[in-house]
């Protein structure tokens, strides 16, 4: 009996341009260049087809989609047209959903208007996440975007009168700019009286050669800033269920948790990842081609994998699922003294990272690593 993918991601690598600190695949939009679109298309439906054979190979089939997610990107440059089409695509290969899908679309501001968002929604979009990243009109001509924050707040009222749920991307860690202090409270503040479901907290990661680099803040800074938002928009009524991610209750991203659960997660479109958990694969489509590559994992790299996840959300850690024996007392003992500093909370089954323990998860695995071998 073949098993379903009731997940799918999809990536839309086009933008309006190409911001600094962005590293996701993508290319400049056209606007007066209809074919960019056709290509990605006949991408897309060559992929399916190959898709389709790998699913043959795995015994797997698509079902019903419990989550769906255009990612990019910019997704909302595809227009209602564009976002029709691709469902038209998919139930050509008869992936389906239903009004209990959750389907995602990402948004940027000055992409789309009112009436594409009540289009969308007509579509079976129900779910948006904008990426604001800040609304200092300062920092914003720092990170290369092309809104201001009035653009910002206007995307967010926008998406708000037409979808309950919905979120926002807000980026920490922004080049320090002389004289100009950031008030992330007052910008906080003015994204929740929209009251957003969700909210993605971004650190801004860069390359060496980032543009920037010479005047980002250090880690001290860092910790103070993430702390502070963590910790305010817990006290705003957000759970902080994952590293980077805060929601009120009943709005966590479905299609993000079967990440972090290690669920199965097909993917499509240029650079896109996807992952068969039961058949131990990843794969990677090629960004040119539609052609993919295969990863496949081994029992070890898989329970790392799978642990990584988990520790990084507020699924926690169930010890029965990692460690036995003597690899269990020692975590355990590990996790007693994580909690003694402020970093975990843990009972006789299991334990969770709060906000302190996730700022420094990487140092929290180095002792995991140190403490046990199971790991």
């Amino acid at each position: 009996m073949k098993s379903e993918i009731k997940s799918l991601y999809i990536h839309v690598p086009f933008c309006k341009h190409l911001c600094n600190y962005c590293d996701f695949y993508k290319n400049i939009k056209n606007e007066d260049d209809n074919k960019q679109f056709d290509d990605y298309f006949d991408y897309l439906e060559s992929s399916l087809n190959i898709h389709n054979a790998l699913n043959k190979k795995m015994s797997l089939n698509f079902g019903k989609l419990d989550t769906l997610y255009f990612g990019g990107g910019t997704p909302s440059l595809l227009k209602p047209l564009g976002i029709e089409r691709l469902f038209i695509l998919l139930n050509k290969f008869n992936i389906s959903f239903d009004n209990k899908t959750e389907v995602t679309l990402e948004v940027n501001p000055g992409t789309t208007s009112l009436n594409d968002l009540q289009l969308f929604k007509n579509l079976g979009v129900n779910r948006i996440s904008t990426g604001v990243q800040s609304l200092n009109n300062s920092y914003l001509k720092k990170l290369d975007r092309l809104h201001d924050s009035s653009k910002a707040l206007e995307i967010i009222n926008d998406i708000s009168s037409v979808f309950a749920n919905f979120s926002v991307d807000f980026m920490l860690g922004l080049p320090i700019i002389k004289n100009e202090k950031r008030d992330i409270k007052n910008e906080l503040d003015q994204i929740l009286k929209i009251n957003p479901k969700h909210i993605s907290l971004y650190i801004l990661t860069v390359k060496n050669d980032y543009v920037h680099k010479k005047v980002l803040p250090d880690d001290k800074y860092l910790e103070e800033e993430y702390l502070f938002v963590s910790n305010y928009l817990i006290k705003k009524g957000f759970k902080h269920y994952e590293v980077s991610n805060f929601s009120k209750p009943g709005y966590e991203s479905q299609h993000n948790l079967n990440y972090w659960k290690s669920k199965s997660v097909a993917a499509l479109g240029p650079s896109a990842t996807g992952y068969f958990y039961s058949q131990k694969l990843r794969y990677v489509w090629n960004k040119k081609l539609p052609k993919l590559s295969e990863e496949n994992l081994n029992n070890s790299e898989q329970k790392l994998e799978s642990f990584y996840m988990r520790i990084r959300s507020s699924l926690g850690i169930k010890y029965d699922n990692y460690f036995t024996g003597e690899d269990k007392l020692k975590f355990i003992n590990l996790v007693k003294n994580w909690e003694q500093r402020g970093l975990a909370k843990y009972n006789n089954e299991a334990m969770r990272l709060n906000s302190n323990g996730y700022l420094v998860i990487d140092s929290l695995m180095d002792e995991v690593f140190n403490h046990t071998n199971s790991i």
